[in-house]
Parts: C-alpha cells; sequence; structure tokens
C-alpha cells in the first residue's frame, strides 16, 4: 500500500473541514465532494469518500454530547438524593439536553427516505453533480443570510430599545405589553420543544430506540433490493416519521384558549374576517405547518445526502434554528440526523462501489484528528459556548467557499 501526494492532501484537506463542520452541526460535505473529486479526478469519488469522511465526524460529534448529556443525568440524579437528605439545598434548574432525541426520532424516518431516493438518482445525475451542488448550496446560502440579517434587525432594535427604557418608564410598561399581546403564534408553539417533560429518560430512551430501529429496517430494505421488500419498509418508515411527528405536537399542544366571541353590533363582514383569522390561528396551534415543514426538510435533506454526498447539515441547522433550538443543541442535535443519514447512504453505495484502502484511511485519519482537536477546543478554550451568529456565519462561509471552489478549480 503506497500513499503519494494525493493521500496527504485529502488527509489534510479532511482535518482543516471537520474541525469546523462537528462545532457547527454540519458535515462538511460542500467542501469535501468538489476538493476531494479533484484530487481523484472524478467526482463521484469525492461523493463516496465524503459520506465516509461524514460518517466519522458526525459519530464522533454525536458520541461526545451524548456521553455530556449522561454525565449531566447522573450528576442531576445525584443531586437530586442531596436534595433529598438536606431539604435546605436551592433547587437546581434543569438544564436541555444537547442531543434532541425526541426531535430527531420524527425527522430521521423522513431523512431515510429521502436517502433512499437521492442515491438512486445520484447513479442517473453523476455528470450533473457540480450543478446540484452549487444549487443545493446557494438555496442554503440564501436561507442563512436571511438568518444573519434577521440577527443583526433583533440586536438593533434591542439596542434601540434600551436608551428609551431608562429615559421613560411608563412608555417602556406599555411597549412591553404591547410585545406581549403581539407575540407571534408561532413563537408561543415552539417555546415547549425546551420542556423538560419531553427529555425525559424513557422519551430518550424510545426516542433513540426508534432511530437505531429505523436504520437497521432501510439496512434490511438496501440488503433485499432486488425483491419488493424496500417498498414495505420504506412505507413503514414514512408512517413511524408521520406519526411520531404528530405524537410530539400533541404532547405539548397549547391549553390557552382564544376569545373568538363575537360581539353582536358587529356586521357581517367582521365575523368572516374572524372566523378566516380563527383558522389561521388554529392551524399554527396545533403545529400543522410544523410537520409539514419538519417532514420536508428531513426528506429533502436525505435527497441531497444521498444525491450529491452533503452531510445535509446546512439545511437541517436553519430547521433546528426556527425550531428554537439552542445553538449547543442546535449543532448536537444536527450530528446525530447527519450520522444517521450517512449510515443509511453508506449502506447503500456499499453495494454499489468499491474503493481501494489507499482512498479510504486518508479521510478516515484526517476525520480523526480534526474532529478530536475540536472538540478538545471547543470542551477545553471555549468551554461549549457556542453562539447563533457563529453557526451562521461560519454556513455562510462554508457556503460561500463550497461555490467558489467547485468552479474555480
Amino acid at each position: 500500500m503506497e500513499f503519494n501526494s494525493t493521500c496527504l492532501y485529502s488527509f489534510l484537506v479532511v482535518c482543516a473541514v471537520s474541525s469546523l463542520s462537528v462545532s457547527i452541526g454540519t458535515g462538511g460535505g460542500l467542501l469535501y465532494v468538489p476538493i476531494l473529486g479533484l484530487l481523484y479526478h472524478d467526482v463521484a469519488l469525492g461523493v463516496y469518500l465524503s459520506k465516509i469522511s461524514i460518517l466519522i465526524t458526525s459519530f464522533i460529534g454525536t458520541t461526545y454530547h451524548i456521553c455530556n448529556d449522561a454525565y449531566l443525568l447522573i450528576k442531576s440524579s445525584k443531586y437530586k438524593s442531596d436534595e433529598e437528605s438536606h431539604s435546605d439545598l436551592t433547587p437546581k434548574t434543569v438544564q436541555p439536553p444537547r442531543v434532541y432525541f425526541v426531535l430527531a426520532a420524527s425527522l430521521v424516518p423522513s431523512c431515510i427516505v429521502g436517502t433512499n431516493l437521492g442515491t438512486r438518482f445520484h447513479f442517473f445525475a453523476k455528470r450533473h453533480l457540480k450543478i446540484l451542488l452549487t444549487s443545493a448550496v446557494a438555496f442554503s446560502m440564501l436561507v442563512t443570510f436571511l438568518k444573519l440579517y434577521l440577527i443583526y434587525k433583533n440586536r438593533k432594535n434591542k439596542l434601540n430599545f434600551q436608551p428609551e427604557s431608562k429615559n421613560f418608564e411608563t412608555p417602556t410598561i406599555e411597549n412591553s405589553n404591547a410585545e406581549v399581546v403581539s407575540k407571534n403564534f408561532i413563537s408561543h408553539i415552539l417555546e415547549p420543544y425546551s420542556n423538560s417533560s419531553l427529555h425525559t429518560i424513557k422519551m430518550r430512551s424510545i426516542s433513540l430506540a426508534i432511530i437505531l430501529f429505523c436504520i437497521i429496517l432501510y439496512y434490511i430494505a438496501v440488503r433485499f433490493e432486488d425483491s419488493f421488500t424496500p417498498i414495505p419498509i420504506l412505507v413503514l418508515l414514512c408512517t413511524i416519521g408521520v406519526y411520531f411527528s404528530i405524537k410530539l405536537r400533541m404532547s405539548f399542544r397549547l391549553s390557552k384558549e382564544y376569545d373568538e366571541t363575537t360581539d353582536s353590533d358587529s356586521d357581517e363582514e367582521s365575523q368572516v374576517k374572524e372566523k378566516k383569522e380563527s383558522k389561521i390561528r388554529k392551524f399554527f396551534e396545533e403545529g400543522i405547518h410544523i410537520i409539514l415543514l419538519n417532514t420536508m426538510v428531513a426528506f429533502f435533506s436525505g435527497f441531497m445526502s444521498g444525491a450529491i454526498g452533503i452531510g445535509s447539515g446546512i439545511f437541517l441547522v436553519p430547521l433546528l434554528q426556527y425550531l428554537n433550538v439552542p445553538p449547543l443543541s442546535c449543532s448536537a442535535t444536527s450530528n446525530l440526523l447527519t450520522m444517521s443519514m450517512s449510515i443509511a447512504t453508506l449502506s447503500r453505495f456499499s453495494f454499489k462501489i468499491d474503493l481501494s484502502r489507499e482512498m479510504v484511511i486518508p479521510p478516515v485519519c484526517g476525520s480523526l484528528l480534526g474532529t478530536s482537536l475540536s472538540l478538545f477546543f471547543i470542551r477545553s478554550v471555549i468551554q461549549d459556548k457556542i453562539t447563533r451568529l457563529f453557526i451562521n456565519v461560519t454556513l455562510l462561509i462554508y457556503c460561500t467557499s463550497s461555490i467558489i471552489v467547485t468552479w474555480a478549480i
């Protein structure tokens, strides 16, 4: 087995990209695919090696965050026992977990079904992978730019609001009341994702079992691809995803009732208008739009993961941010979803392609080294303090670099 300059360059590229990818929850495939494709003179080879690197990176990142959650669970149980023996201890606030297993379990089935169609499409679109990659990255770049604009706008509004609150006390109260009254329905709906009742040991265990069950079930479907076995299995996966999404939404449905009564003196047009508003309000309260959005984004992420070899974290991270998931939990949950899609994609590619050890070893070693160094830096230096601004800025840099690299080289 001989190693040349190509192996060295692939090792360095994967090591550098994986160090940033694991911190924000993306796989890094948007840079792996064009660069590794150039090194091995085949974009399709860049796709296969990219999925291997993404699997290693996301697996290490997910394991790190799960171990941290397990440590916090053990620590909290120990604190509860101490609290029972010493009643004078002040109760400790429960921290949200890093990995949202319950939310991930509702997304994984749609991701896996998407990877199946994506890998099928991959073999028909090998000549147009660069165009597909650029289109997907450009779409994610647009969404990320809008997120950065909203972050800037919110910070600017806060800075403008602070001087007014210092000089005028009474208007401040009125403004705060108006803000509470006009608060968006979506904000009310998304707050319960941090509800501690969704993150019990029982719920996490059930969700993890569902995720593993879906991955094993899909491997069986791929193994017997020549028969009719995959069809009912894929239908079952879709059913599991939709059912668990609805179950998740129903578990924290709002109990707040809105007053929909109308005055007897109001005209017929106002009554019709209020009925339409109540229907729109009910649509948002029931979370139907979130179920549809989760399913569509998860399916699209899986499709792109299988078709062009990216980790699809560039789509999942904005979705998790929209669902008000904390930045660190957003990164951890995205790593879990990326790992699931990588396993599903590689389980199908493994029966279609054959790679030599000289091609596989450098990306694997680069992923191990880059991810380990990055997690050590995150743990020891910045102490797991990842902000929403850092995630979006890094995503924007990734997307811009991917488009430049794809067409410049």
